[in-house]
């Protein structure tokens, strides 16, 4: 067994931005690029390697998984998997093996979920950034193969909010990032924003769905939302973001990040505004209100955290 109380023995791997951790115990072995064979064919595996005397068959970790992670330097490791029959993963690098502690697994947050499901059982912060715990039961193209099963926390047990003092009403007001001075002010409650930071070179991991990728805070894994292609405009310019301001919605405590441009700034809900109607094809606002002549969107973070794509409010 390779579960204990504490922790689990894994194989870290990674390909493209992507960490992932493989269960120790369902690796036959690791085998080097010379002993892959490419297929003729441009469907199925992208080779096989002989392993125990017999042709077991290679897929791209990339495939199987099924986000853009980037584009990886080159696929020079083979993981083969125990199972009737067996089978493979080409990675850019498989490492020693290293114990995962359990208190550090939680359940993949949303939105990553929905994209992730039956292909990841978790997700944990460790030095390198996101790490994800694949799931081998489900993974696993035409095998029997099994793997010893982690629990996972729920990601919206990780974080305790303070509770703020009473007063009045403040909003964090920003730009998208990359827009220009015509871009949308949008505008979050400052009761539900727990800090600024400063954005790494890329979010790490992948980005697919509504997420851009995943940063670490405090040891907790969080999503970087892609605002744009939440609220049904262009997809978001991470590489012009000044800003991630973390925040949780009103009704969930999952965390998550919004990649924020010009103009970040706290100030007072305007005492003098007036609701009105966002342009057509707007998702994903509380509501639109306009103050001393410019219009402001109010997001609303628990529907940018679900997994229904075309929920409009």
């Amino acid at each position: 067994m390779t579960a204990t109380a504490t922790g689990l023995a894994v194989i870290p791997c990674r390909v493209g931005r992507g960490r992932y951790a493989v269960p120790a115990g369902a690796v036959a072995s690791i085998l080097g690029q010379g002993a892959f064979k490419p297929s003729a064919v441009s469907s199925g595996p992208l080779g096989f390697v002989r392993h125990a005397g017999v042709e077991t068959p290679v897929y791209s970790l990339l495939d199987l998984v099924g986000l853009r992670v980037g584009a990886p330097r080159g696929l020079s490791s083979i993981v083969v998997m125990r199972g009737e029959p067996a089978w493979a993963i080409a990675v850019e690098a498989a490492g020693a093996p290293l114990e995962l502690p359990l208190e550090k697994l939680y359940s993949v947050p949303r939105p990553l979920a929905g994209p992730l499901e039956g292909k990841v059982r978790g997700v944990a912060a460790v030095d390198e950034g996101v790490c994800c715990l694949l799931d081998l039961r489900r993974l696993a193209p035409e095998s029997d193969a099994t793997a010893d099963v982690a629990e996972v926390r729920p990601i919206e047990s990780a974080f305790r909010f303070p509770v703020r003092a009473q007063g009045r009403p403040q909003i964090f007001r920003f730009q998208p990032p990359g827009e220009g001075a015509d871009a949308p002010t949008l505008v979050v409650s400052a009761g539900q924003t727990v800090a600024a930071l400063p954005p790494p070179p890329e979010p790490g991991f992948a980005d697919a769905h509504r997420a851009l990728g995943m940063i670490v805070f405090q040891g907790i894994p969080v999503p970087v939302l892609d605002l744009g292609s939440t609220l049904g405009l262009a997809p978001t310019r991470y590489q012009h973001a000044t800003k991630l301001l973390l925040v949780r919605g009103r009704d969930s405590s999952q965390l998550s990040a919004l990649p924020v441009g010009a103009n970040l700034r706290l100030a007072e809900t305007p005492a003098a505004s007036r609701r009105v109607a966002p342009p057509p094809g707007i998702r994903g606002l509380l509501g639109a209100f306009e103050a001393e002549g410019k219009q402001l969107w109010a997001l609303d973070i628990d529907a940018a955290l679900s997994s229904e794509t075309d929920r409009t409010l």
